[in-house]
């Protein structure tokens, strides 16, 4: 993670937005739209709110809307490791796209390896049509838009991936608020099923029904009511506990809350689905408002220094204390995303030298391990 003060920085108004929505009427073609990242960063967590992304053509002076919420959603950009976050599918004109564009709330939310919570604004760049990258930001609506400058073709398989660059990203901690003085992102855009045969998935959902009888939820999205499976191997986060198992899991479950749901299967494609990790998250994610399930996990992201299997702890460097492994760790990436370890598997699993991001509560106690491995955020 870069660190540095950028002195200077126009504000924008009315060039915000510049582009209209609507124009040519060549024919239509469904997008599904999903963020993803790489773990390239200091921070174990840095939410953002997203408005809407839009594919832009700046020869017409237009764009077309592939998500767009007057709320937003709250992503945690350092969660989206490994997978493909699901936001929606849109319909749009087929065409020549040459501008990927991300309106988002200027404030955000960014965690310290302390668990405190920062406040964080977007710093604005001059505007500078040559750059790959920009951030504008309008003080009278307190938004802000993310542009890509460059071709963006979806519509081979009719998926867009944006992937926002982590490792590029540049904080400014020693403002009051946290600076957010650059964060890029970039279009994936698959051209074949081979290239997606290995990817996870995960999306937000309300849980509106619960079948203990079937093992089985309901969760609802954009519309779209999914009926999600749990399986003997399920975990379930809730009240900072993994519940590992069906009956285990789904006896922790309440309708009513927004979850995140982690799922081999395509949300874009198939509404019956099985969940690999179930991890409530309160209305925040789904509707856009703050998050009112809390938590009092602390995360941090460190390097595994010391592995003692004898007293079933371990040690990163950034954090002082011994952190303990119980019966309920949780530990994905042995040896591959998607894939979890339990207990003292996930010692066994371990290795000095890696770059993880662990969720302690006030025992030292590991909730969850998890592997930073590099993933989208190193293609083309």
């Amino acid at each position: 993670m870069k660190r540095k003060v950028l002195i200077g920085g126009a504000l924008l108004t009315s060039a915000l937005y510049l582009y209209s929505c609507g124009g040519t009427s060549s024919s239509p073609q469904n997008v599904d739209l999903y963020l993803t990242d790489a773990p390239a960063t200091d921070f174990p967590s840095i939410v953002v709110n997203v408005k809407e992304v839009s594919l832009c053509n700046t020869g017409t002076n237009t764009c077309h809307s592939l998500y767009k919420s007057s709320t937003g959603i709250n992503v945690d950009l350092t969660q989206l490791n490994g997978v493909m976050h699901y936001v929606g599918s849109s319909t749009v004109p087929s065409g020549n796209y040459n501008r990927l564009q991300v309106r988002i709330s200027q404030s955000a939310t960014v965690v310290d390896n302390q668990g405190n919570q920062n406040n964080a604004i977007f710093n604005p760049q001059s505007i500078n049509q040559n750059k790959p990258n920009t951030i504008q930001c309008d003080q009278n609506t307190q938004e802000c838009l993310i542009n890509f400058n460059g071709t963006v073709n979806p519509f081979a398989m009719g998926k867009l991936i944006v992937d926002f660059v982590l490792k590029d990203m540049e904080i400014d901690t020693t403002k009051t608020p946290w600076e957010i003085i650059k964060l890029t992102m970039k279009p994936i855009t698959p051209k074949s099923e081979n290239e997606l045969k290995d990817t996870y998935y995960e999306f937000y959902g309300t849980i509106t029904n619960i079948d203990s009888a079937n093992n089985s939820v309901t969760a609802s999205w954009k519309n779209t009511n999914y009926s999600v499976s749990l399986t003997d191997t399920t975990v379930c986060e809730v009240n900072d506990v993994n519940y590992i198992g069906a009956s285990n899991c789904i006896a922790q479950l309440q309708t009513n809350y927004c979850a995140e749901f982690k799922v081999k299967e395509d949300p874009a494609q198939n509404t019956n689905l099985t969940a690999i990790k179930i991890e409530l998250k309160g209305q925040g994610q789904c509707e856009g408002d703050e998050e009112n399930y809390s938590s009092n996990a602390i995360e941090m992201i460190g390097t595994v220094q010391s592995i003692d299997t004898n007293n079933n702890t371990f040690t990163i460097d950034s954090y002082s204390n011994p952190i303990s492994v119980t019966n309920s760790t949780a530990c994905e990436h042995y040896p591959q995303i998607g894939q979890y370890a339990y207990g003292i598997d996930c010692l066994t699993n371990l290795q000095t030298g890696w770059k993880v991001e662990v969720k302690i509560n006030a025992s030292d106690e590991a909730i969850s391990i998890e592997r930073k491995v590099e993933t989208y955020s190193e293609e083309s």
